[in-house]
């Protein structure tokens, strides 16, 4: 009985010795690799956001995600998953991986996971800003008027929008050319447009009105 009790106070005795060098945790969080709950994404024009899978491990976990590209930030050793990359370029792609670590005295540490990307928005508009002219609008008959917007640029595509704002034309609702007739006018009339343009991202941003510019029909 007295050996028994001298053979467990020895091993509770090697145990805690153990434990405080960190023999007990010599395995990393799982999984590993490390994977993704939720892959890099834009969140707006200098933002970038992701989640790790939640790892688990006795000891706790650390999360480390790593840009591998773009010149964004690493986020450092955090408790949370979750991790929002900011003061980013507009309309830049950023490669990211992510790993974990436990809390043990050894910190073991995952593999790494795949490396995502995404590309932050688009928050400009098109240029020139205001709009312009290429052509002022000019009577092309008794009824009708036609006009040409510069060709205007933005990365992610543009469409421009041709406003009457008197005097009773019609509009041309947003359309991909800048080539406007606007038709079904009433001879000798002065009518007035102004454009605008807009690019295709998500934030559809606009440009600033052109001048106004007027033409009159053909009597």
């Amino acid at each position: 009985m007295i050996l028994k009790k001298l053979i467990l106070s020895m091993l509770a005795v090697v145990l805690m010795i153990g434990a405080e060098k960190g023999w007990a945790d010599t395995d990393p969080p799982k999984p590993s690799p490390m994977t993704w709950e939720v892959v890099p994404h834009a969140t707006g024009c200098n933002s970038i956001s992701m989640t790790a899978t939640t790892a688990s491990d006795p000891s706790g976990v650390q999360y480390y995600f790593d840009c591998t590209s773009g010149g964004g930030h690493d986020s450092g050793w955090q408790d949370e998953p979750v991790y929002e990359d900011t003061g980013l370029e507009e309309l830049t792609q950023y490669s990211y991986r992510v790993r974990a670590r436990d809390k043990s005295k050894n910190l073991n540490e995952t593999d790494w996971s795949t490396t995502q990307s995404a590309v932050t928005e688009d928050c400009t508009a098109p240029t020139p800003d205001p709009m312009t002219w290429e052509v002022l609008p000019y009577a092309t008959g008794s009824t009708s008027i036609s006009m040409t917007a510069t060709t205007a640029s933005d990365p992610s595509g543009v469409r421009y929008y041709f406003e009457c704002t008197c005097c009773g034309g019609h509009d041309s609702g947003w359309q991909d050319q800048p080539a406007y007739t606007d038709t079904g006018l009433s001879p000798g009339t002065q009518y007035t447009y102004r454009v605008k343009t807009r690019d295709k991202s998500v934030n559809l941003n606009e440009t600033s009105w052109s001048p106004p510019a007027s033409a009159v029909t053909d009597s």
